[in-house]
C-alpha cells in the first residue's frame, strides 16, 4: 500500500511543479519579469548590458586610448631613418698625428645627412639609440705597419681599434659600439698612435652609422 502511494505521488509531481511556478510567474510584478528576463540570458547577454553608461566616461576613455596610439603610430611614421657609410679611397693615408680625426672622404650613404665628408664627424640630426662600426686597415711600410685609433663621442672614448702588419704585410682592425645620443651631441674616429702614421684605404678603411632606435 505505502508503495502504491508513493508511485502516485512521484507520477503527480511534475504536474503540481509546473503549477507552482505558473503560479509562482503570474504573481511577479511586470518589472521583476522584465529583469529576471534579461538576467536569464546569462553568457548571452549584449555588451551593452555590460557598458558603464553611468557617467559617459567608460566609452570616452576607450576613445581617447585609441586616438593615443594612432598618433604614436602616426608619429614613428614621420620619422625618417638615419645611416651612414664612408670609406677611404686611394691608398696610403699618410702623416696622421695622435688625436688627429680620420676623414672618410668618399661618402656612399649619407641618410639625414649627419655625416661631414671634410670633417669626418658624424653629427645626431636626432635623438636616439645609435650603432656605429670602423674598420682600418694599416700601412705595410716597415714605419708605418703600426696604429691604434678610437672610436669617440664628444672626445669621450667608446672602443679601439688596433693593427699590427709585419712583413710588409697590412693588418687590420675593427670595433662596432652602440650609444645613446641627444641631437647635436657627435660621433668620429680619430688616431690614437703612433705619431705621423699612415693608413690603407682601397675601401679597406670604413667608417658607418645608424640611428636603431628612438
Amino acid at each position: 500500500m505505502c508503495s502504491v502511494i508513493f508511485l502516485l505521488v512521484l507520477a503527480a509531481s511534475p504536474a503540481l511543479i509546473s503549477t507552482r511556478l505558473v503560479n509562482s510567474y503570474d504573481n511577479f510584478p511586470e518589472e521583476s519579469i522584465d529583469a529576471r528576463e534579461k538576467t536569464s540570458l546569462g553568457p548571452y547577454s549584449t555588451m551593452d548590458d555590460k557598458t558603464d553608461t553611468t557617467d559617459g566616461t567608460t566609452e570616452e576613455n576607450q576613445l581617447i586610448t585609441r586616438i593615443t596610439a594612432l598618433e604614436e603610430t602616426i608619429k614613428h611614421l614621420g620619422h625618417k631613418p638615419v645611416a651612414f657609410h664612408a670609406v677611404r679611397d686611394g691608398n696610403e693615408y699618410p702623416h696622421l698625428g695622435i688625436n688627429q680625426h680620420i676623414v672618410f672622404g668618399t661618402v656612399l650613404l649619407n641618410i639625414g645627412n649627419g655625416y661631414s665628408a671634410h670633417h669626418g664627424i658624424f653629427t645626431a640630426p636626432k635623438a636616439g639609440l645609435y650603432i656605429f662600426s670602423a674598420s682600418i686597415l694599416s700601412y705595410n711600410g716597415p714605419k708605418t705597419s703600426l696604429f691604434a685609433a678610437d672610436i669617440v663621442k664628444g672626445g669621450y672614448l667608446l672602443a679601439r681599434l688596433y693593427g699590427h702588419g709585419v712583413n710588409g704585410y697590412h693588418d687590420q682592425g675593427s670595433a662596432t659600439v652602440v650609444t645613446q645620443l641627444k641631437a647635436g651631441e657627435q660621433v668620429w674616429v680619430r688616431q690614437a698612435w703612433p705619431p705621423n702614421d699612415s693608413l690603407y684605404g682601397g675601401r679597406y678603411t670604413t667608417f658607418s652609422g645608424s640611428l636603431i632606435s628612438f
